[in-house]
């Protein structure tokens, strides 16, 4: 009798434990379904949020990536405005015996340091010029003497130079005399008339040196002399003149530089040439307000 009641006893406790066993994984099954769905609600949330979040920064991105490129814009054409010759009330001097056109210096730049030492001035053979519009109807008003106005370009006419090379306003080569004797400073001067006669086109610049120091809006002084000044103002200078040559206010070729300068001034005339349109210049361009070269307020620039 003993053994045949623990024998059901013991029946009646697996049937108990197979239940309990039964419901507990019907139980951690719902549970598990349940936190699966409540999980998987939460990431379709989250994803939502993240899609709305990420949204939201494209459209800012894109908004700010258009503000900035419509200040750089206005910014371009307010400087590309400024350094128009056209528009500078520029003073031409002509020299009967060179039979060359001199321009009075004129900034290179829209925001200059120290503006004596950062224009440029360009002397143009004669031959190529039919006189100076100063009325702004295209026509030749002076052909001789100072005038303030527009060069009007004869492209027809030819210079032969000494060695037999044959140039017009649209090939003659430019000159730029780099200054920086001693990596000093230099002042604005007028192009000498030097190279007239042999077709050239000759540029004059200024540029900061090693003993300049400048005088900021609270009056006080400041030391301002340090590389690479000098050739960043030679640098606008060409671009000044490529510029309006491009524009049709001053003969000359654009593919076709020559710099040239003596001590200093020709180490200059080699880091000019050796560096051309590298980027490093361009944020020391862009502060003085050079023409093709803008900042576009990100670490990057737009240039020409």
């Amino acid at each position: 009798m003993k053994r045949i009641l623990a024998a059901l006893c013991a029946c009646m406790l697996v049937v108990g434990l197979s239940a309990c066993a039964g419901q507990g994984q019907q139980s951690g099954a719902s549970s598990t379904s349940q936190a699966a769905a409540q999980t998987s609600e939460q990431a379709a949330e989250e994803s939502s949020a993240a899609s709305s979040s990420s949204a939201t920064s494209e459209a800012g991105a894109s908004e700010e990536s258009s503000a900035t490129t419509a200040a750089t814009a206005s910014n371009a054409a307010a400087i590309e405005e400024a350094l128009n010759l056209a528009n500078m009330d520029a003073e031409w001097t002509y020299s009967e015996d060179a039979n060359a056109w001199t321009l009075t210096p004129v900034t290179a730049v829209t925001n200059p340091e120290i503006p004596d030492e950062q224009g440029v001035s360009v002397c143009v053979p004669g031959a190529y010029i039919k006189g100076i519009d100063t009325t702004g109807d295209g026509a030749a008003d002076t052909t001789s003497g100072t005038a303030v106005g527009v060069l009007v370009i004869d492209y027809d006419a030819t210079v032969t130079s000494e060695n037999g090379q044959v140039y017009t306003a649209a090939t003659a080569p430019v000159i730029l005399n780099t200054g920086a004797a001693g990596y000093g400073n230099s002042s604005n001067t007028q192009a000498s008339s030097t190279y007239a006669s042999q077709g050239y086109i000759n540029v004059s610049c200024g540029n900061r040196g090693k003993q300049d120091t400048a005088t900021d809006d609270a009056g006080n002084e400041y030391y301002t002399g340090d590389a690479p000044c000098c050739l960043v103002d030679q640098k606008n200078a060409a671009r000044f003149v490529k510029y309006n040559i491009l524009l049709g206010n001053l003969p000359g070729n654009v593919d076709y530089f020559v710099s040239t300068g003596g001590s200093g001034g020709g180490a200059h005339a080699a880091m000019f040439a050796a560096t051309s349109n590298n980027p490093d210049f361009y944020p020391y361009e862009a502060a003085a307000g050079a023409v093709g070269v803008y900042d576009n307020g990100d670490g990057t620039f737009t240039t020409a």
